[in-house]
């Protein structure tokens, strides 16, 4: 932890809000839920506990959700890739019945773009559509922070050469302190945009990286979007490392662990070993190790349980080898995710 707060200084009120963000989830805003989400798909992080937050933001009715969250989860759908029967579903229904059409422009830029993430789905014509759309949005859109994702989809559809004429046009936009409008919020979003092109190079980027940095240890508040935003940007420029992403995912996963541990020492006290057992299982994560030992706990597991249906062994005998299982699952948690 020394280490991580000597290297990375300024950042670690950034970094300590994202942890704090995935670690009480279930207690955030669904807006900083689908953002965190988005964040650790783009830094690499992938763990049990995060599969089953994807999967929780799946099985979301979408009539709950307001646009921006719905597009923002039709998103995760696609970077995560999951649920393509809804992503060909979502794709039929704004772009090829034309329900875009009864939204704002920006909102219409984000569902192309959307279509574009996802166009294994779309018919080619539809390419070229946007690619017409995009070109000409960006010289009349007065959003910059909308335009600014544009780079990003004429470079998917292959239109590097005006990708590159956009981004210079927003890079030429700022203040001479790298920023745009003199606003940190605003400055975040749009460099994040435009790092997610291939043209926007780290060294065209350097002075608004440093506003950036410069006026981290100004802001009272950092949001968690905010937080989740400047690390996928700085991991984008390789100013964050994968000693970092490290740190982040033993935290993540302690906090997880903890949890775990909370909820199958519960399972085991009411008496649920099989579902205990099927439990630690999926947190193995693949290790052979670990995944062979607890197969042999839920085959002696199997064993009495069928020694007691056959009547070969007394019922007191019956209750003193479970309690001795359990008693081993109980060692096993705590041996293998104590955090330790």
């Amino acid at each position: 932890m020394k280490y991580i707060q000597k290297k990375y200084n300024l950042f670690i009120p950034v970094i300590e809000k994202f942890i704090s963000g995935i670690n009480s989830f279930s207690d955030i805003s669904i807006n900083d839920k689908l953002e965190i989400l988005l964040s650790l798909e783009s830094i690499g992080i992938l763990t049990p506990s995060i599969k089953k937050k994807v999967e929780f933001i799946s099985k979301l009715d979408i009539n709950d959700l307001n646009i921006v969250n719905q597009l923002t989860r039709q998103l995760i759908l696609i970077k995560y890739d999951i649920e393509k029967e809804e992503r060909k579903n979502f794709l039929n229904y704004w772009i090829l019945e034309g329900n875009h059409k009864k939204e704002d422009l920006i909102t219409i830029s984000w569902i192309f773009g959307l279509g574009v993430e996802d166009k294994a789905n779309l018919d080619e014509k539809w390419m070229k559509y946007f690619k017409d759309f995009f070109i000409k949005t960006s010289k009349t859109l007065k959003s910059i922070t909308a335009k600014s994702w544009m780079p990003n989809y004429l470079e998917k559809l292959g239109f590097n050469d005006i990708s590159e004429k956009i981004i210079a046009s927003i890079l030429a936009s700022r203040e001479n302190n790298g920023s745009w409008d003199g606003n940190f919020e605003k400055t975040i979003r749009v460099a994040y945009a435009l790092s997610t092109s291939n043209y926007c190079k780290p060294i065209e980027m350097q002075k608004t990286l440093s506003y950036i940095e410069n006026k981290l240890d100004r802001i009272p508040q950092l949001t968690f979007k905010n937080s989740s935003l400047i690390l996928k940007l700085f991991f984008r420029f390789g100013r964050f490392e994968d000693d970092l992403k490290q740190y982040i995912l033993n935290q993540i996963q302690f906090d997880s662990n903890l949890i775990m541990q909370k909820d199958l020492k519960q399972l085991l006290l009411e008496g649920d070993i099989k579902k205990a057992i099927t439990e630690v299982k999926s947190h193995c994560n693949g290790s052979p190790n670990l995944e062979n030992e607890i197969i042999l706990i839920a085959s002696r597991m199997n064993n009495i349980e069928e020694f007691n249906r056959l009547g070969i062994i007394t019922y007191e005998d019956y209750n003193s080898q479970r309690n001795r299982i359990i008693f081993s699952l109980l060692e096993f948690i705590d041996k293998n995710f104590s955090g330790s």
